[in-house]
């Protein structure tokens, strides 16, 4: 197997942001139950159908799954950010395309973080607003 360059990707104004964005994306998704707990009943919906109606219950503990599972996403997404010369990519690793195929790749992933833990604190917050209602 061929030795891809290991280099280091200077983050730019954009790649904070977006970091940012994230941070306080799972900042909402652990708050909003932590906040919210007390008032929950002791059984919420926790599957909704196609028709936005309840199919499944189950304890308010089951409020805590999507913060739990948004995290491990988050984490993981942000430990496999570090390694770049690891991502399959659609053209060969030169020492010449490196630095933008590897900026690419982990703004790709750095996005798809973001979107995936404002969506879970999203369906968390409606999940809360559905119980208080």
């Amino acid at each position: 197997m061929n030795k891809r360059p290991r280099i280091h990707i200077e983050r730019s104004l954009l790649d904070y942001f977006v970091e940012a964005l994230g941070a306080v994306g799972l900042f909402a998704l652990i708050a909003l139950p932590l906040y919210f707990y007390r008032y929950l009943p002791a059984e919420i919906p926790t599957h909704f159908n196609a028709l936005g109606e309840v199919d499944a219950y189950g304890s308010r503990g089951m409020i805590w799954l999507l913060p739990g599972v948004g995290l491990l996403i988050y984490l993981g997404l942000t430990i496999l950010n570090r390694y770049p010369h690891h991502f399959n990519y659609l053209v060969k690793v030169t020492e010449s395309n490196a630095a933008r195929l590897y900026t690419t790749g982990t703004r790709i992933i750095r996005l798809a973080k973001v979107v995936i833990v404002l969506l879970f604190a999203f369906m968390s917050f409606k999940t809360i607003e559905f119980v208080l209602m």
